[in-house]
């Protein structure tokens, strides 16, 4: 435990030096008319040729066009500001955004848009996420419900780094039983953090703790395989599994936990399929993988 305790202040002391990977965006809509104000952190765009053109063109609002824009560096951010003109009065149109394609993969772009009736909607975009409808009207109990699990599923099928730890647990495991206890854990801890209130860290943080984490499971199965307490070790490096989770869906927390409760019993299967596999060379791989992953987080 001292040897994971070493490692995570490490990670901490490392990820704490980047820029979280997200930006926010707000949109009025005013008839035909739209304005949109963002910004992005400019150690994202700094290397990208004509900048401006480059993000403005990764949104996209219906048959909108962009008649004004302007942007500017400021304070740390790259910061524009942009109006467009709909074909007709806007009641509903569908919403773009590939700025994860843009800047960097793990970018989460959060945008709030309000119409004329002070109606208000937010939807979140990532590289997975690029396109969602806009209605400004209050969504029935179900579709908040269906919206949300659907979220949570989404979610969890792509969480590659949490299936890479389950699959470590898989290796790590003495027998199925350990293995099923282990598994347990690990989902219990992502859910109870998804439903009870928490802190909120820093997403480059978290991603780098989760990566780590599956380096060490794995190191710690080839250097010391009959290791006691595993169940304390998954526990412990659940939590920033389960964390990384709270950056997304916020409007029904537990509509979100059950489609990631589902997502968790999917990877379930291919994980348990490795214990039947050398366990050594698996190590060796996860390993290998978590590690580049922890350091792509950190440097990417």
């Amino acid at each position: 435990m001292i040897r994971l305790f070493a490692l995570l202040l490490c990670a901490s002391a490392l990820a704490q030096a980047h820029v979280v990977s997200m930006s926010e965006g707000e949109l009025k809509v005013t008839g035909a008319t739209a304005t949109f104000r963002f910004g992005v952190p400019w150690s994202e765009v700094s290397d990208i040729q004509n900048p401006e053109a480059t993000i403005l063109n990764s949104f996209r609002f219906g048959d909108a066009r962009r008649i004004e824009q302007s942007c500017r560096q400021e304070e740390g951010f790259f910061r524009c500001d942009a109006k467009y003109l709909f074909p007709q009065d806007a009641a509903e149109f569908d919403v773009e955004c590939r700025l994860a394609s843009a800047t960097v993969a793990s970018h989460i772009h959060i945008l709030r848009a309000t119409n004329a009736a002070g109606k208000t909607e937010q939807a979140y975009f990532d590289l997975t996420v690029t396109r969602t409808r806009l209605t400004f009207r209050e969504p029935t109990a179900t579709e908040k419900f269906l919206k949300a699990s659907f979220e949570g599923l989404r979610v969890g099928i792509t969480g590659v780094t949490t299936a890479l730890f389950l699959f470590a647990i898989a290796i790590t495991a003495k027998d199925r039983r350990q293995f099923l206890t282990l598994a347990a854990i690990l989902i219990g801890v992502e859910l109870a953090l998804n439903i009870a209130p928490t802190l909120r860290l820093s997403l480059r943080f978290l991603e780098a703790a989760a990566a780590l984490s599956i380096t060490y499971l794995a190191v710690e199965k080839l250097l010391v395989p009959d290791a006691g307490q595993r169940w304390l070790v998954v526990a412990t490096l659940g939590i920033f599994h389960g964390l990384l989770f709270r950056f997304f869906n916020q409007d029904s927390r537990p509509a979100f936990t059950a489609g990631l409760f589902v997502a968790n019993l999917i990877w379930l299967a291919p994980a348990a399929l490795l214990r039947y596999l050398p366990s050594k060379p698996l190590s060796m791989i996860l390993a290998a993988v978590g590690f580049f992953w922890f350091a792509y987080t950190l440097l990417g």
